[in-house]
Parts: C-alpha cells; structure tokens; sequence
C-alpha cells in the first residue's frame, strides 16, 4: 500500500484583535434594551385595575350567557313536557283527562321548534367550550 500525503494549511490567529466586536449587535436586541423601562407604582396599580376590569367583564358575559343558556333550556323543557302530555293523552294513560288534544300540525309545530331549540342551544354550547 502506498501512503499519500496531504499538505495541510496553517493559519495563525490574532488573539489581540478579539476584543473588539465584528459587528453591532442585531437591531432587535438594540431596540428592546431601549424599550424597557421601569414599572412606576402607579402604573402597576393602573394595570391592575385594567386587568381586574377585564376579569370582571369577562365574568359578567359569562354569566349572561349562562342564564340566556338557561332560559332556552327552560324553554325546551316546557314544550318537552307539553309533548310529553298530549303522548300521555294519545296513550290513554290515566290523569289525561283535563289535557285538551293538540293538533297534529300544532303537534308538527312544536316538534320542529324544539328540534331548532336543541340546535341553536348544541351550536351555542361548542362555541362556549370549544368544541370543534
């Protein structure tokens, strides 16, 4: 086997020269040490009240919303139970007696306004939480 020999490069360097920077530092890094500054007490105390003013809002929206959410189920719950009755009536189930019959286009009405109800509430309730 034969042996082949590489030339390598040398090269010196100058440690003296490594004191200075090469360049500025990036703009970004320039701007932000400018940029911030000392939080006074009352600033901090404004933020506070802003954030707390925020918090509150937020509790307060979802609250209504929780009781809109509520009377719509109340809603529900009341043709539900009128439907239930008249299927009691239909039925001949004793107790009946007092309910006056509904219509089959009243019947098809409320079916279909409850049907809408369910809807509009599932709709509300996946965008409350999220729900994909």
């Amino acid at each position: 086997m034969t042996q082949v020999q590489h030339k390598s490069a040398t090269f010196t360097i100058d440690f003296a020269e490594g004191d200075k920077p090469l360049r500025k530092p990036p703009k970004r890094f320039t701007e932000y040490k400018t940029k911030t500054k000392e939080l006074t007490l009352d600033k901090l105390e404004k933020k506070q009240t802003e954030a707390l003013q925020r918090r509150q809002k937020y509790e307060e929206d979802t609250l209504r919303r929780i009781r809109e959410s509520r009377d719509e189920c109340i809603k529900i719950d009341q043709k539900l139970w009128l439907l239930q009755q008249q299927d009691a009536k239909r039925r001949g189930l004793p107790g009946m007696e007092c309910i006056k019959p509904m219509s089959r286009r009243e019947a098809e009405k409320a079916i279909k306004s409850v049907a809408q109800d369910f809807n509009k509430i599932t709709k509300k309730i996946a965008i409350e939480t999220h729900i994909p």
